[in-house]
This record gives C-alpha cells, structure tokens and sequence, in this order.
C-alpha cells in the first residue's frame, strides 16, 4: 500500500515509478557482483535509478560523485540504500531530496553538522595531515573550525568547515579530490564536479587550486587571471606573472581604477542633441570588459577568467573597451560563461571580444579606433576571438530611426544603437560623449523588497519593491513568469540588481510602465542608496 502511494507521488512529479521489490532485490544482487562501474555516466545512472529507486536527479548527482572519486556501484548503491548517500558522510545538505521514503527513513537521524565520520578504510597517516590525533587511528570531525582549516590549507577527506561570504557562512567540503562550495559562483558553474570558487582559493591557495584542477584534467592548460599564475595575451611565457595595474589581479582583488576609467553612457535627447556627424553603431548585449595589461576586467573593475587561447589573441601594451559577446538575446549565456571563476574552453570558443574604443591612445574615437585595428593585425589576432566593432557616420536624425529599425527587427532583435562624438577623447564615467538609443528607456535598479500577489498571483511575488540611483521608490510588477514569481526570493535576492525598461519618467520621478528585463550581476550595487 505504501509503495502505491509513493508510486502515484512520484509520477505526479513525472518521476520514473520504483520498481517492483523483488526487482530491485535482482538487480542489488546483480549490481553487487559487479567490480567497477560499468558503462558511460548515463547509463550507470539508469543501472543506479533502477535499483535505487531514487530520482534521476539523485541518481545523475550520484553517478557523477561516484565516477569522480572512483567509487563502484558494488559499494554505492549498498551504503545509499542504508544512509541515503553513495558515500558514509553525506555529500551535500539537500542530497536527500526526492529521494524514497525507504531511503530518508534510513538516514540518520542525527543533524549532519554533528556527526562524526572515521577516514576511510586503508588512508595513509599523512591523509589526516594537522588533523591527525596522535597515537590513535585518524578520527576526524566532520566540520573544522575556519581558522584550523586555513592553516592547514585545506580539509581531510570528508569534512567541511564554513566561511564567511557576502550572503552569510557557505560551507565549504572535500569528498577526495573534489572541493564543494555553497556559494552561487560554484553552483552556478557548469562544469562537473572539479570547479572552484574564491572561498576554496582562499582556503587552500591558489597554486594549490591550480594544481588541482589540471590534474584532474579539467583543462589542459589552466589560466586563472585571477591568481596572476598566467599573464594571458601579449606573447609572454606562461612562467611570468602578468602586472596589472595596482597589483589587483595578483591578489585576485577589484581594480578601481578600471572601475574610474569606464565611459557610460546617458540616453539620448532628440531635442537636446543632433546626432548628425556621430559615430553610430549597433548596442550590444553582452558583458562589458576592458583589456589591460594582460588581464580582462568587468566594468567594476573585477577580473575575468578567461582561457590562455583567448587572451593571447589580445595584444599587449594597449588598453581596450569592448564587449564580450556570444549573440542578440544571449545575455544571460554570456554572463555564465564569463562570471565563471575557472575558465570552460569550449564555451569560450562561442565568445567574441568586440572592441569599440581604446582608452590608452590620444586623440578622437576615430583615431583610437584606427590604432586599435593597427595593433590587432600586428599581433596577429584571430578575428574569431576580437574584433572591432564597425561604426557609420550618422547623417541626422532620420538616420537613427532608420537604422534603429533595422537592429530591431533582427530576430532576436538588437538592444539598441549608441552614438559617440567622433571629437571627444575618452574620459571615464557618465557622461553626453557616448549616448544610447533605444525603443524603450531601460535602467538598473536595487530590489529592496517583495510584495505579495493578489487574486490570481496571490501566495507568490506580485511585484519587487525597488530604488533607483537617484533614491526613488517604484515597484516592478511585470515581465515574470509563473515561475519567476513562485522562486523570486531566490531569484530576485535583496540587494540584488535588476534592469527594467520604461515609457518615460513621470512628474513624480517614477518610471512609468515599468518591466522586468533581466537581473544584472555586473552592476555594483555600491551605486545605490
């Protein structure tokens, strides 16, 4: 009866049903007689959902565990049957979730934070390292205090400790060679289980980190700009440090003076300013990122992880303003690929760096732009990773609308154009030299609160209570799914940025009409009150 019960639960959650008892006892028995695990990792994870009766969540998560520390399904199914986990010390706080009612009902019962795991069976001495009781088999506590786990640069095998992070303490865990981390900037990588972050660089350094992940194979020729091990484009060894301004990519710290020296732009005032003679061109939606000194920079002035292949297209000794661009629409894949804290190189392959200004050259935008060119052909650059964003003299305008027309009916369309003062030199922060022409007004906001829904949407988000920078209050209440609404507390955090569009500003300083277009992590949120 209850195995109908949990069958009709399961399918509700279009979940694949358990098997019959006597099934699962056949393929346990199977299953145990087996040495390694055999197959491709989809194929043990049906084998794995099959005799479990887990999820496939559960069983694709555990498969990929279970292949990155080389644990067989003789010994994984067995102990995630009786603890609810593939390994004795459970791999993630939320690992149990889905799973069947069996399995939850034999876990243990006490809280994970204090339980006690032993190393496991034929560990070396020097696996505990500082950890080890002296005179005794290595017991080690399942959750080290920071500062002790600092000074050991690193945990033994199936502890964790905690370090403090923007949003709280994230827990930080080591199962073999693979380091977990509850922080979004781990989660949020799409690249197996060998990843980092920088709470696990902090915790265990950076050559260490690098260490790591090459031998595990993750890349073939790891280069994390932000530790300053590899100095990226310009023809210089992979054994030299690059040297960026202030020393902040050496300490993987943010630049401020990137951060001062970024142009951005206001909207464009058809009454106020005629655009004829400007240089026009298509706004792209991408990640802003400026080149300098062999690093690449996030418009607030934080590194970017990029790939050796990619900043050695860059040439050196020349600063640049650009965008690093996947396609129209695409931001949010842009985003995931570039924010990655390690490098994914076949995913960077798809990312153009596309350059509409260089800030270290005197001069007009036309001449900055022309040396720019100069310097990318010399070096020899690949025109599949940079490139120079084509510009076209406006002629008025009618000009613009024409042209603003034509992006936009682009499928997905264009964001907008900019215009830019072909006699202006660069100089850093807002200002009326660069200007941006869109279909709506956009701007950025702070979320500082959720209303609840009414009627139809009631039990959920109605709407986020935002500020702009100018202190103004407004809430968003359109533009998001069913889904967006039900996990917006998640998705739409306090404190985080969004960007929304408008008709126009009312008398009372209010956007009017306004819509939720996307959240932006690139945006300080220091620009808020």
């Amino acid at each position: 009866e209850r195995q109908q019960q949990q069958q009709q639960q399961q399918s509700q959650h279009h979940q694949r049903p358990l098997k019959p008892k006597t099934r699962i006892v056949v393929l346990l028995i199977d299953t145990m007689a087996c040495s390694a695990c055999p197959g491709s990792p989809r194929e043990t994870a049906i084998r794995f959902l099959e005799v479990t009766g887990s999820t496939a969540q559960v069983a694709l998560e555990s498969v990929t565990w279970m292949h990155a520390l080389n644990v067989p399904l003789s010994e994984g199914v067995p102990t995630f049957l009786g603890t609810g986990h593939v390994l004795p010390a459970p791999l993630k706080r939320h690992a149990a979730e889905g799973l069947t009612s069996t399995a939850k009902r034999a876990r243990l019962d006490e809280p994970i934070d204090r339980r006690t795991v032993a190393a496991p069976a034929g560990a070396s001495a020097a696996a505990a390292g500082p950890f080890k009781a002296a005179g005794a088999a290595p017991k080690l506590s399942h959750v080290i205090p920071e500062a002790e786990a600092r000074a050991a640069k690193g945990l033994p095998d199936g502890c964790e400790t905690h370090m403090e992070g923007g949003s709280g303490p994230y827990k930080i865990t080591r199962r073999g060679d693979v380091y977990t981390c509850a922080c979004p900037a781990w989660k949020n990588q799409k690249l197996g289980p060998f990843r980092t972050c920088k709470h696990i660089k902090e915790l265990r350094g950076e050559e260490a980190e690098r260490r790591r992940l090459v031998e595990a194979g993750h890349v073939g020729d790891l280069d994390l700009v932000r530790s300053g091990l590899a100095p990226g484009g310009g023809g210089a060894s992979s054994s030299s440090a690059a040297a960026p301004a202030g020393g902040a990519a050496a300490k993987g710290g943010k630049n401020k003076d990137i951060e001062k020296g970024v142009m951005l732009a206001h909207p464009w005032d058809e009454a106020k300013v005629n655009p004829k003679g400007y240089l026009m061109s298509e706004k792209l939606d991408g990640m802003r990122a400026v080149w300098e000194a062999g690093c690449l920079w996030s418009r607030a002035g934080n590194p970017i992880a990029a790939p050796a292949f990619f900043l050695a297209a860059l040439p050196a000794g020349i600063k640049l303003d650009g965008e690093l661009f996947v396609g129209r629409g695409k931001f949010s894949e842009v985003m995931t690929i570039c924010r990655c804290t390690v490098p994914n190189e076949a995913a960077w392959k798809r990312v153009r760096y596309v350059v509409f200004d260089a800030p270290s050259v005197k001069g007009p935008l036309p001449d900055r732009l022309a040396t720019a060119r100069t310097r990318l052909d010399e070096h020899g650059s690949n025109a599949d990773v940079v490139t120079v964003h084509p510009q076209v003299i406006c002629e008025g305008v009618d000009h613009v609308y024409r042209e603003l027309e034509r992006v936009i009916a682009f499928v997905p369309p264009a964001e907008g154009l900019m215009l830019a003062a072909p006699n202006k030199p660069h100089r850093g922060g807002r200002c009326n030299d660069i200007l941006k022409v869109k279909k709506f007004h956009t701007d950025d906001a702070k979320v500082i609160g959720h209303k609840a829904g009414k009627g139809r949407h009631a039990g959920r988000m109605g709407a986020l209570e935002c500020v702009l920078r100018t202190g103004q209050r407004f809430d968003v209440g359109s533009g998001f799914s069913d889904a967006d609404r039900d996990d917006a507390k998640s998705k739409y955090p306090l404190g985080s940025i969004v960007e929304f569009r408008y008709f126009e500003i009312t008398d009372a300083g209010v956007p009017r009409f306004p819509t939720f277009l996307r959240v932006r992590p690139d945006v300080d949120r220091a620009e808020f009150p």
